[in-house]
């Protein structure tokens, strides 16, 4: 019953080129684009999902128009943390990474990056975050 079935369909699909055609891309078109959605949102619900305090940790970013196009920069002015920290109650605590492009020393982060972030730390102590020694 099996073998009658395949036979059937390939004469079906050999006798109406046109419409297999389509209809094989059609779902091939759907199958992928829905793979690259589940993709995308897989990315997006793992966003740094490695910090201790994810529930209650945000990410602030920074929204300019130039010349009639809107940028969205995962980043903030300086002065940021130390003004949410000071007039927010809401915030326990405030920090942000700098890349050092310049010298490339890699992501420099505020003192409370620590508390905040919780990130593993490759070298040093918890303790000793926030004290800059011999820096060039």
């Amino acid at each position: 019953m099996l073998k009658n079935f395949f036979k059937i369909t390939l004469r079906t699909l050999w006798r109406r080129k046109d419409f297999s055609a389509i209809n094989i891309l059609g779902l091939a078109i759907g199958m992928a684009a829905a793979m690259l959605i589940g993709l995308w949102v897989s990315n997006e619900l793992s966003y740094d999902r490695w910090y201790t305090n994810t529930d209650r940790t945000y990410l602030l970013c920074t929204r300019e128009d130039y010349g009639g196009s809107l940028q969205v920069w995962p980043r903030s002015s300086s002065l940021m943390s130390a003004e949410l920290k000071h007039n927010y109650a809401e915030v326990e605590d405030a920090a942000r990474p700098l890349v050092d492009a310049v010298r490339l020393l890699g992501v420099v982060a505020d003192v409370g990056h620590h508390v905040v972030a919780g990130p593993p730390l490759d070298l040093g102590h918890p303790v000793e975050v926030g004290v800059v020694r011999g820096l060039p």
